[in-house]
């Protein structure tokens, strides 16, 4: 929009240019911006004022003056100019002024970096990216619910393929050998989780039959 603009265009315009600023700054958008807010009467006044204030303009009405440039009007040219020169008049001015009338009227809100969760801030260093795992047919984790591995809290399985289709786990999906894993976790609760994903369960003696002891004599 800028290069439908000439620099010494806007020096004779300059004069109805800052009326038109001086009437839209402390007349017409003070009035239009107390008359919309009438319905909110626990509002501050200080507050009213500001977003008066702040009302700047900007790209719309320059698009909007292109119009009569388009449509053939007689001194469209003028028009331009002094709707440019408007806007880019209330935005130097009352946009370099915001912060020192926040500060006078009282509503001057500083932002502040929210601190980390303690919890993320000790365990940023010790985590480590996706990692993959493959459970193992006969594993501690084959046939068993997600939630009965009792995971640790810093152990997150983001996603599972089966047969090569994704699968949103959750406590109660069942993993079976051959599923793939996408593990966040830090590395002493990776260690325990790759243990019962990919080593097998040793098989117990408790089903051996008991040799029977046939005494002397």
């Amino acid at each position: 929009l800028g290069l439908l603009v000439f620099p010494s265009k806007l020096i004779p315009v300059a004069g109805i240019g800052l009326f038109i600023c001086f009437v839209l700054m402390f007349l017409a958008r003070p009035m239009a911006v107390l008359i919309c807010l009438l319905p909110f009467r626990k509002m501050p006044i200080k507050e009213r004022v500001m977003l008066s204030w702040v009302g700047l303009r900007g790209s719309v009405p320059i698009i909007l003056a292109t119009f009569p440039l388009i449509s053939g009007v007689q001194k469209a040219d003028m028009i331009f100019n002094v709707v440019f020169f408007v806007v880019l008049t209330s935005v130097l001015a009352q946009g370099s002024s915001i912060p020192f009338f926040a500060r006078r009227l009282g509503v001057y809100a500083p932002l502040e970096s929210l601190p980390e969760p303690p919890e993320a801030v000790a365990g940023k260093e010790e985590w480590e990216p996706l990692v993959k795992l493959k459970v193992l047919s006969g594993s501690a984790a084959d046939g068993k619910q997600i939630a009965d591995l009792n995971l640790p809290d810093d152990t997150w399985i983001a996603v599972l393929r089966r047969e090569g289709h994704p699968i949103r786990p959750g406590g109660s999906t069942v993993l079976k050998g051959g599923d793939l894993l996408s593990v966040q976790s830090s590395g002493p609760s990776l260690d325990l989780l790759r243990s019962l994903v990919e080593k097998k369960e040793i098989a117990s003696d408790d089903n051996e039959p008991e040799q029977q002891i046939i005494p002397r004599g």
